[in-house]
């Protein structure tokens, strides 16, 4: 049983960047900086994080290109959000790509 308890919790722990990320192995069908290439690295190596900020930081352009590169590698993604707004510009995004 203590297998199906680690699996219904989750700690969350602050992430720190450290070092650079390579961009030739990640793809990237929009511009991205080093904070989103951290972020997409992260989810291509399977880790789970919630990415927050205000408004106008970049997050749907991070998020359709973490799930842009995700995809490329043959893996599935869960995308959650708080408001339809976010889905649908994630949607419109991935779409146009």
């Amino acid at each position: 049983m203590p297998e199906l308890r680690a699996f219904l919790t989750w700690q969350a722990e602050a992430m720190t960047i450290e070092g650079q990320v390579p961009e030739d192995e990640v793809m990237l069908p929009i511009p991205a900086d080093a904070s989103q290439l951290f972020a997409i690295e992260a989810a291509a190596d399977g880790k789970s994080f919630v990415l927050h900020g205000p408004p106008g930081t970049g997050k749907s352009q991070t998020i359709t290109a973490l799930i842009a590169n995700v995809l490329s590698k043959g893996k599935t993604v869960l995308f959650v959000a708080e408001k339809m707004a976010a889905l649908e510009v994630v949607q419109r995004r991935l779409a146009a790509i």
